[in-house]
């Protein structure tokens, strides 16, 4: 992980190829760190190359060779990738806006020294460490987030994947609805985030119909945290979202009201409150 992590110059041509291979790798010595090392693994190659990682991971998820604990694990690179992404560390500039991480050319390093030299704060070896680390966070995954959710979601929807929605791998499809949930938090500074929320709200309105209790809680999960992303000012720019929210609140409702299990009843009310919380200007 930490030879990828450090981005050598042929990782792009070879991060795809590298991404099959730990995938299919097989823990012939019975390592005990091997599945984290793994992960980790896969987990810096969809920060580094979010695009061809995550076509990639989503192929191997809805694949058949997959066994349900090799697709929760997928599920868990994509998470954590995302995340990773979200926290992306750039180097800060230093204080003449010269790049610290780029050799300077021989005119900046006259500047950049004059400044040392009269600047006894920033004279130190140690000081020019420091500043060396110094870095800032950006959250880069916003620049991915639609390429995500469009690979994630278009491969569910398709008919030849509806097994998925409904056969017999709960476990799996309630770890991906919770991914879903996470996924659009980190997406909500998104450009296209409206776009996101249709496709998310066309997935609900697909599966909103599961008996299981697992998947009504992940449901609700989601559905719990795509209403905070939501705000009034993105609901001005579509009325038709606000229109496919209120929908959900009605089903939402008849399951407060009608479903068998107290604990599914307890989960409907919380996301009403939370809807009402933010909405209730406009519900």
């Amino acid at each position: 992980p930490d030879l990828i992590d450090a981005e050598p110059a042929d990782l792009e041509q070879l991060s795809s190829e590298l991404a099959i291979k730990l995938l299919k790798l097989d823990n012939a010595f019975d390592l005990d760190t091997f599945s984290k090392f793994v992960q980790a693994s896969l987990v810096n190659l969809l920060d580094k190359q979010p695009t061809p990682i995550i076509t990639l991971l989503c192929n191997r998820l809805y694949g058949n060779d997959a066994s349900n604990g090799q697709k929760l694990e997928i599920l868990d690179v994509i998470e954590k990738g995302a995340t990773k992404l979200s926290q992306r560390k750039r180097t800060k500039p230093t204080i003449s806006g010269v790049d610290s991480k780029r050799d300077l050319k021989p005119h900046e390093k006259v500047i950049q020294e004059r400044l040392e030299a009269k600047t006894r704060r920033w004279g130190t070896k140690a000081a020019a460490e420091a500043r060396a680390k110094e870095s800032i966070t950006e959250n880069a995954f916003v620049k991915y987030a639609s390429k995500f959710f469009d690979i994630i979601l278009k491969d569910l929807l398709k008919p030849d994947n509806h097994y998925w929605l409904y056969g017999d791998n709960n476990e799996v499809l309630g770890k991906l609805i919770f991914t879903l949930a996470t996924l659009v938090v980190l997406a909500k500074s998104a450009i296209d985030i409206v776009g996101i929320c249709h496709g998310l709200l066309e997935f609900i309105e697909f599966i909103k119909g599961h008996k299981n209790p697992m998947i009504k809680r992940a449901l609700f999960y989601l559905l719990s945290k795509f209403t905070i992303v939501l705000t009034e000012d993105l609901m001005a720019t579509d009325e038709s979202l606000m229109k496919k929210i209120q929908t959900h609140y009605a089903w939402a409702f008849g399951i407060l009201e009608n479903d068998d299990d107290p604990s599914i009843r307890d989960i409907a009310q919380k996301y009403l409150l939370i809807f009402n919380s933010q909405f209730s200007s406009k519900s």
